[in-house]
């Protein structure tokens, strides 16, 4: 996600925490690859799945006013009343901000959840939909800028051999990001080398401790994804 415009608390609006156009809640709720060049036909295979990813990116510090609960709902306290789900409770009162304080019928919170609840950091703002996730806190370096290269590479490893193969591969300080993947290709990470010729020299390297191809993804166009927050 990238916005050109500052993406703390301005207009009124607290663009982390609450809905609207250009929010992040915004962002995730309505989370889509349509339109993405290159990236849209990724849905058509199997395997594949996208959620949206939030980077906290800024040149200072960045301060959060209070906890940043990425499970935040808001129910829908009519309709779950309407439902025989959610009633007043006379016991409890109310709290310090004079709202009525309720209690659950017992058992309903799945009905509750999936029914009467909009999930903020949730595709489609539903219990069942994808969450989304804080992928990184930290500087990022880019390889390239520095004079270095980077290129993402995966290999197809025989099931009974993924630890062995992953230990081999992660030996290499060159290599970061390696995971698995549900996909005939099932181990991708990346390489990240002082030139570009060292890119190859590790890839057959990996290759001849491996026994195993290593397929090259060098980079061809650069896409951003992300927002910026205002201290």
């Amino acid at each position: 996600m990238d916005r050109s415009q500052p993406f703390g608390k301005s207009a009124g609006v607290n663009r982390l925490g609450q809905a609207g156009t250009g929010t992040v809640v915004d962002f995730v709720q309505n989370f889509s690859l349509a339109g993405a060049t290159g990236l849209d036909t990724l849905a058509a295979e199997a395997g594949y799945v996208a959620r949206p990813g939030i980077e906290l990116a800024y040149a200072g510090d960045i301060v959060l006013a209070s906890n940043w609960n990425l499970g935040a709902g808001i129910v829908d306290e009519a309709g779950a009343r309407a439902a025989n789900l959610l009633f007043d409770s006379p016991v409890l009162g109310k709290d310090v901000n004079d709202n009525q304080l309720v209690y659950l019928a017992a058992g309903s919170e799945a009905e509750i959840f999936n029914n009467y609840t909009n999930f903020l950091y949730r595709v489609g703002g539903k219990a069942s939909g994808a969450a989304g996730v804080l992928t990184r806190f930290g500087p990022f370096f880019d390889a390239e800028a520095m004079g270095g290269a980077f290129c993402l590479c995966a290999m197809a490893v025989p099931a009974d051999r993924f630890g062995a193969v992953a230990d081999i591969v992660n030996a290499h300080p060159e290599v970061a990001h390696n995971y698995e993947r549900d996909h005939a290709l099932n181990m991708w990470f990346v390489l990240a080398t002082e030139t570009l010729a060292d890119i190859d020299r590790t890839a057959k390297t990996i290759e001849s401790e491996t026994g195993l191809d290593v397929l090259q993804f060098p980079k061809l166009e650069e896409f951003f994804i992300g927002f910026k927050v205002a201290a």
